[in-house]
């Protein structure tokens, strides 16, 4: 009798993603929203066969290494990419309550910057083949031709990601934004990447000698060297140094609001303009602080501030106007005569009586100081003239020859009081 020998061969199974890897961009933010794995059974050395499972489970794995709650999947072979920062997969296939296999699947940084010697490649899409984005050693970047009706022409794609067979095609894959595949149909391929016809869409890209026109720019932009317009950039800023410096700023609104910087049909270096409004605001606190210095020197004719119009300047309890080598407007007359708001000296030189009509809209807190060289006296018209004791001297008040002076202020609705005479 011949005993037949039986041979059991071994047997096993594997878990095989259609990417090898989940691509990341330089942040770790996934570019692709879920990935398939197919379940294989190998029977000694047989081919391999697709093999159903009852159950998908996976969990991602976090930088720091704490790793999320599992995920199960029944009757699906699709693992959903999450967004956030993960660096491991980690999948397990069950059929009924054996696990049977288990699969890490990584995350890569930069997974759609390709390799610059990379060949087009221009095929119709096939739900059997796998294709390849170009990336680190792969030879090719793949342009898919597909149609979803054969009485329309082919439509482009290009392949963002390498990937194995998948049942999704790219017209879905782009209409659900899953980042397989972009649509090219308007694209026009030059060399071994992409070029569009009106936009290039990239995540980065390296170039030297790039000239750009109506760019619209977002988002952080660093230059450390180079040009904008006039200007230097060096030193972490902008520069323009020469004998003849033709950079220039201006900001205007119309005639009445203006900030300009070495314009050339202004003879100031900097001139700033603020109708309605204030036109230099200067704030300077802390200790040992000062709002606005100015020095003027060398040269002749030199002026450091020069102001038209009303200037207050107020000094508040405990401080101060420190005032050195002032001069104030002195103006001699021979005879009656109009005082204005901008007198501040007046000195008579008449032979005969002085008539001085006061200012009507003098500032209350106006001094004036009077001087009589020559002359019978000095009377004041068109305003109240009280004595240092309150007398009123609208008769007139009489400086002798030579010897006298008044200090009047105005204390407010055209009333002045002489407050010393001598």
């Amino acid at each position: 009798m011949t005993r037949v020998r039986r041979i059991i061969q071994a047997v096993r199974y594997d878990l095989r993603p259609e990417i090898p890897s989940v691509p990341c961009d330089a942040e770790g933010n996934p570019r692709v929203k879920n990935f398939n794995v197919k379940l294989f059974k190998i029977i000694g050395n047989d081919v391999p066969v697709l093999y159903r499972t009852t159950k998908l489970r996976y969990r991602r794995k976090s930088p720091d290494g704490k790793w999320t709650a599992w995920i199960d999947k029944q009757d699906s072979d699709t693992i959903s990419v999450q967004t956030g920062v993960y660096v491991l997969y980690e999948i397990e296939a069950y059929h009924g309550g054996s696990l049977l296999t288990s699969l890490g699947v990584s995350t890569t940084l930069d997974g759609r910057i390709g390799n610059k010697g990379a060949k087009q490649r221009v095929r119709v899409w096939d739900r059997g083949h796998s294709y390849l984005q170009g990336k680190d050693k792969e030879d090719w970047y793949d342009i898919a031709l597909y149609r979803d009706d054969a009485t329309r022409a082919y439509e482009k794609y290009l392949c963002l990601v390498s990937h194995g067979p998948r049942n999704i095609t790219p017209k879905e894959d782009v209409a659900q934004r899953l980042g397989y595949w972009a649509l090219a149909s308007e694209f026009e391929f030059i060399a071994t990447r992409l070029l569009l016809a009106e936009r290039i869409t990239a995540d980065q890209i390296d170039a030297t000698g790039l000239c750009a026109t109506n760019a619209d720019i977002s988002g952080k932009i660093t230059a450390t060297k180079g040009e904008i317009g006039a200007f230097n950039i060096e030193s972490g800023g902008l520069s323009n140094v020469s004998d003849n410096p033709n950079a220039s700023i201006r900001i205007e609104k119309n005639g009445g609001r203006h900030f300009v910087v070495n314009s050339g049909d202004s003879s100031s270096m900097c001139a700033i303009r603020g109708d309605e409004g204030t036109a230099l605001s200067v704030s300077a606190y802390g200790t040992n602080s000062t709002g606005i210095e100015l020095i003027a020197q060398a040269g002749r004719n030199t002026t450091a501030l020069r102001s038209y119009g009303n200037v207050n300047l107020i000094a508040r309890d405990s401080e101060a106007i420190n005032i050195h080598g002032l001069c104030l407007n002195c103006r001699t007359v021979n005879g009656s005569a109009s005082i204005g708001t901008d007198d501040d000296v007046i000195v008579v030189n008449n032979s005969q009586w002085a008539e001085l009509t006061m200012p009507a809209n003098a500032q209350a807190g106006k001094i004036l100081f009077i001087k009589q060289l020559t002359g019978t006296g000095v009377k004041f018209v068109n305003a109240g003239i009280y004595d240092p004791t309150g007398n009123s001297l609208n008769w007139g008040y009489t400086l002798n020859k030579y010897a006298h002076a008044v200090l009047l202020v105005h204390l407010g609705d055209r009333h002045w009081a002489i407050m010393n005479g001598w």
